[in-house]
């Protein structure tokens, strides 16, 4: 249902989900599909997303030249996932803003949360 939001849709700017599972099965063709849409805001707040289906996200995210906001709040997401998409888009300079709050963070250790722009984890 996601890949399907995007695929051959070039006047979709944003695509926001909430209070939705998704999991691998929704997004594995994500890093084909969303390179050739002009989405520029992706928001996938309280899917259930685990670090799996996170990674598949952030593939897809940084082959794409359009995506400037991400936001997988309200998540499942471990520290060391988080962790992982924060060190991912450190080489992604069209992604302006992150949004990890509310996952499973654990905040002692925040050195590498100056990865990105803006982001936001509380």
């Amino acid at each position: 249902a996601v890949v399907a939001a995007i695929e051959g849709n070039t006047k979709l700017k944003s695509l926001q989900i909430y209070q939705s599972k998704i999991d691998c099965r929704n997004v594995e063709k994500m890093p084909s599909s969303l390179p050739t849409s002009k989405i520029t805001k992706l928001v996938f707040s309280n899917c259930a997303i685990d670090c799996t289906t996170a990674d598949i996200i952030a593939q897809a995210v940084t082959m794409s030249e359009s995506i400037q906001k991400l936001d997988l709040s309200d998540n499942v997401i471990s520290h060391k996932g988080c962790q992982t998409l924060v060190k991912l888009f450190q080489r992604k300079r069209s992604l302006l803003e992150l949004i990890l709050v509310y996952n499973l963070l654990n905040i002692g250790n925040v050195c590498w949360l100056r990865a990105v722009k803006r982001l936001h984890v509380f």
